[in-house]
């Protein structure tokens, strides 16, 4: 499955040459993307889940090939075997990831690995954003460039152009620090031909690489560096101001349950009022439709509440931040640590967590004790 960028899209940007060396290509079987070499003394690259995943069968490349070049515009020409170390491919979360290990030459001149991109995980709005891969219909490594323009369900919202294409390339700050991989982030399989159909595109925000490292139990920091590792330490949890992401928020007359859909199909329920007043303030965007309509959508899961709000379950005394859109939780281990982080009042406004709906959330490491 080769992937095609737009002939209007392909303008080259300015981007060091320090830079551009951190860029790959990246080959897994049939499937062509681009990737970021994250760590030189290890060997790590970042890129998409899908180009390592195929989309159709989910099965798993076992190695990759990884080309790399000296400048914006050249052609790789150096190749070496990229080992799969991690890879997710979900599309009911839209998280697209994978982790390659550079592993031994294959073919061309040999590549001196001296760049590497650090990672920044609070980007902002009006940010600069520098996409470069190798997008295929191309010649050489390709740079656009554009802002971004907000944070919404684990991805970064951006005017950079992002289509069929540079899937896993990554994206840079104004400082040339990592903060995103352009990815295909919403899919449709159509109910008559089995076919996947893409809807849309963006950059998967690293802030939810990172949790998902995290909460499956491997410590990102193995595989890529933070451009100031004191601001995110155990200490602080990072809470992205995200959009939920809904299409429409909606319900029908046969009963109160309150749905967000979602691009490509897909709907989720709000538990309770009490989560959905965490993201809204009143009832007044949701719409109702019929029984029918509804039932196009399909029910992919619960909507958590909004990060930042601090949560625990009527059967556990533990209380917990939640830092993202898809309820990646933080335990806050002792009360000094929820007062220095949260205030005097802190206890005040901790939500009660039915234990039905406490497996939409996904623990992820503690935060550090207070003192």
């Amino acid at each position: 499955m080769f992937l095609s960028w737009p002939g209007n899209a392909g303008a080259v940007g300015v981007l060091p040459a320090s830079v551009a060396r951190s860029a790959a290509l990246v080959i897994c079987e049939d499937r062509q993307g681009s990737g970021v070499v994250t760590d030189i003394e290890r060997g790590f690259v970042l890129t998409n889940g899908h180009v390592v995943i195929d989309p159709a069968n989910g099965s798993r490349a076992e190695t990759c090939q990884l080309g790399f070049v000296q400048e914006v515009g050249d052609t790789p020409v150096s190749f070496y075997q990229g080992d799969v170390e991690m890879a997710i491919f979900d599309p009911v979360t839209d998280l697209d990831f994978a982790v390659l290990r550079i592993m031994h030459h294959l073919s061309g001149p040999p590549f001196v690995f001296s760049s590497y991109v650090k990672v920044n995980a609070f980007a902002s709005v009006e940010d600069a954003v520098t996409v470069f891969g190798f997008p295929s219909g191309q010649t050489g490594l390709t740079v656009t460039e554009g802002s971004v323009t907000g944070f919404s369900r684990g991805t970064v919202l951006t005017d950079v152009p992002i289509t069929a294409g540079f899937s896993g390339a990554p994206a840079t700050d104004g400082q040339h620090r990592l903060i995103g991989l352009a990815t295909r982030v919403r899919y449709v399989i159509d109910a008559e031909s089995g076919e996947e159909g893409i809807l849309d595109y963006g950059l998967g925000d690293i802030l939810s690489l990172i949790n998902w490292t995290d909460g499956a139990g491997a410590d990102h920091r193995t595989f890529m560096h933070h451009d100031d590792d004191r601001l995110f330490s155990s200490s602080e949890p990072v809470i992205r101001d995200e959009q939920l992401g809904c299409s429409y928020l909606v319900r029908t007359a046969a009963s109160p349950a309150v749905y967000c859909l979602l691009t490509g199909d897909r709907r989720l329920v709000f538990p309770d009022e009490r989560t959905f007043f965490s993201w809204f303030p009143d009832y007044s965007e949701v719409l109702y439709i019929s029984d029918s309509d509804l039932a196009r959508y399909r029910l992919i899961g619960a909507v958590t509440y909004r990060p930042g709000s601090l949560v625990k379950i009527i059967s556990d005394p533990k209380v917990y931040v939640v830092i993202d859109s898809f309820g990646t939780l933080r335990w806050i281990p002792d009360e000094i640590r929820a007062r220095e982080l949260f205030g005097e009042g802190w206890i005040g406004t901790v939500h009660d967590v039915p234990d039905a709906f406490f497996p939409a959330y996904e623990v992820s490491l503690p935060l550090s004790g207070g003192g």
